[in-house]
């Protein structure tokens, strides 16, 4: 059986952030595991994890 984890980092980039979720969104095979990891920066990537999870 596969698997298959998916860890982003970002830091003030939450438009990079956005596209990144967006895709995983679309792919055939969803990830098992998704760990994003965020310095703190005020640019709104809180938000838009949220908007996925």
């Amino acid at each position: 059986m596969l698997s298959v984890s998916v860890v982003i980092a970002s830091f003030r980039r939450a438009w990079a952030l956005r596209y990144s979720l967006q895709s995983l969104v679309n792919q055939a095979l969803y990830p098992d595991d998704v760990i994003i990891v965020l310095k703190p920066s005020g640019d709104g990537s809180e938000e838009v994890v949220k908007t996925f999870f």
